[in-house]
């Protein structure tokens, strides 16, 4: 009787595989089989003009007539002004502002479609923030999600910039995602969407006033 161990090894002597160099070169570099196909060249997403210059003007001259208080910290709502330095407002849902969701919503829908393709069901009233350079407004490295007992997450982030980049010095939003960081450009209107998980900062304005609108976007938390 042929044992097992034998069997299978006249098996394995029959085998003989044609390997070709050029391709296992290819494969060492490249050392993961994905299990999605996708063109995606980095892990945040601009949105340009999704508001004509009326409109920005008009969401700043909205936002102006809000109640202002100082920016807090976490869910202590902490004031610490050695971490963040800046002021801002919360944006209702009403009448005079329910445009402004209605164009956020169709844009969120269709980037989270083409590029994170999160499962998403709502987003966080609007906040207005304000940046002064004569107070080297800020916010130091932080994220935006919100792991923990909830029943949604924070998936998804963005900033949308509605000064123009003449109008101050400084005040850079920037993404973590390696050890130097990758700094956005600087540009009235344009929207980035990163995912709340990502460690991010605003570089203080140096002279001048830096204003953003900025959102979150819930979903069922990530499984």
């Amino acid at each position: 009787m042929i044992s097992k161990y034998l069997k299978f090894k006249n098996i394995i002597d029959q085998i003989n595989p044609t390997i070709n160099e050029e391709e296992l070169k290819n494969d060492i570099n490249n050392p993961y089989y994905h299990l999605k196909s996708s063109d995606q060249s980095s892990f945040y997403y601009y949105y340009r003009k999704l508001f004509d210059d009326y409109e920005i003007q008009k969401i700043l001259a909205i936002c102006d007539k809000l109640p202002k208080t100082e920016a807090t910290l976490g869910s202590a709502n902490k004031v610490d002004k050695s971490y963040r330095e800046s002021t801002l407002s919360w944006v209702p849902v009403n009448n005079e502002t329910h445009w402004i969701y209605q164009k956020l919503s169709k844009c969120i829908n269709e980037v989270n479609e083409l590029f994170f393709q999160y499962e998403l069901t709502k987003i966080e009233k609007l906040q207005f923030t304000r940046y002064y350079g004569n107070q080297k407004g800020f916010y130091g490295p932080h994220i935006d999600s919100n792991f923990g007992h909830f029943d949604e997450n924070r998936k998804l982030t963005f900033v949308m910039q509605l000064t123009d980049p003449r109008e101050y010095e400084g005040g850079v939003l920037k993404l973590h995602f390696g050890r130097d960081g990758d700094c956005v450009e600087k540009e009235k209107g344009l929207i980035t969407f990163f995912p709340s998980h990502v460690l991010h900062e605003c570089t203080p304005v140096i002279s001048g006033t830096r204003c953003t609108l900025v959102g979150w976007i819930h979903g069922p938390k990530f499984k």
